[in-house]
């Protein structure tokens, strides 16, 4: 269901996505699951363009809607690595984090366009926190919850 969501018409242009997890071992399931499904999405219709050499020299992030850049984040991984990941995020390189609620904690990115649940969040109040990450520049974004049958 995940994938069909991300594949929808909703979330596939969307740049920047949270996507939480009640648990670190979730996190590195569903990371492993969009990379892998998501690197099939490039159209083979599409023209292939080299970059300019003025595009190679560019320190500015050029959003592409067929890469799925994806990361895990939670406590358990070194502060280093969550750093890194919470660094490539914000400055657009990586597109997708899926993570506990450990990210998110300070995280001010104007620009997050959607944020889904994959687990239910702790509580109606966290809930509202974490879905407030998204749309802060006041650009249209987007929310999902998964919830359970029982």
């Amino acid at each position: 269901a995940l994938i069909s969501l991300l594949k929808g018409e909703r979330f596939k242009t969307c740049e920047s996505i949270l996507i939480y997890c009640s648990r670190r071992e979730h996190t590195e399931r569903v990371a492993t699951l969009i990379r892998t499904s998501m690197q099939t999405m490039v159209d083979l219709n599409d023209s292939y363009q080299p970059a300019t050499k003025k595009q190679k020299t560019s320190k500015k992030t050029v959003f592409d809607p067929k890469i799925w850049t994806t990361e895990s984040y939670h406590a358990g991984l070194t502060a280093g690595k969550r750093r890194t990941v919470q660094k490539a995020f914000m400055s657009g390189k990586l597109r997708v984090v899926v993570a506990t609620v450990a990210f998110g904690m300070g995280l001010d990115k104007a620009n997050v366009r959607a944020v889904i649940h994959y687990n239910m969040a702790k509580s109606f109040e966290s809930y509202v926190q974490e879905i407030g990450r998204a749309g802060r520049d006041g650009q249209t974004s987007h929310c999902h919850a998964f919830l359970d049958s029982q």
